[in-house]
């Protein structure tokens, strides 16, 4: 694969090689999605070819194409879009601290932007832990870059979503609870928390 190559990925942009790329991830063939998905996750390892591939209208189709039923699609348009987190396994919170360890950057998270239909009764507190840790199936969250959100709302609109936070250098997760309190964790503590116990006590 020529796009592995750090020379080659600049040489390929700079060429024209974008568009049909992005043509090809319209392919009726699971292996040439596949194939064109993989290459464009190569080529965006360099930081101007992202923005490049997100102005040459990429991202609608990568979103797309998160919804195939083909894994291996699935897994390089994954790794297209910036970051994309099921909600299965702890929830929304859960899924954007192990993002920010991951990263090692922190963000913003505003509850009361998420989609969520509360049961009648529903008190405050328990509506702000059902929205950050609900582990209902067929939710992901995805991080895109700024340009890309235009393309991204386009290629979602069938379905209910929200910009919910953002990323942000200063490694710190921020939760903006729906009543507007602010619960702000670091970094440090989330990752010495998932590592285990002894790491708690030597960060003590």
């Amino acid at each position: 694969n020529l796009s592995v190559n750090a020379n080659n990925k600049i040489i390929i942009v700079q060429e024209g090689g974008l568009p049909p790329l992005i043509s090809l991830l319209s392919s009726s063939d699971d292996k040439i999605q596949e194939q064109a998905a993989g290459t464009l996750r190569n080529l965006a390892v360099n930081d101007e070819n992202k923005v490049k591939i997100v102005q040459e209208g990429a991202l609608s189709h990568l979103v797309q194409l998160l919804r195939s039923q083909h894994d291996p699609v699935l897994i390089q348009a994954a790794g297209c879009v910036l970051a994309c987190h099921d909600l299965s396994d702890g929830g929304l919170v859960t899924a954007v601290a192990e993002m920010a360890i991951g990263g090692l950057l922190g963000a913003t998270l505003d509850l009361a932007a998420v989609p969520f239909e509360p049961t009648g009764g529903m008190p405050p507190s328990v509506r702000d832990l059902a929205i950050a840790f609900g582990e209902s199936p067929g939710r992901f969250v995805c991080e895109i870059p700024a340009a890309g959100e235009q393309a991204f709302a386009v290629a979602m609109a069938d379905v209910p979503w929200a910009v919910v936070g953002c990323v942000i250098e200063r490694p710190i997760l921020e939760i903006m609870t729906t009543a507007g309190e602010a619960i702000r964790l670091a970094v440090a503590e989330l990752t010495a928390a998932w590592r285990g116990p002894h790491a708690l006590e030597e960060n003590a």
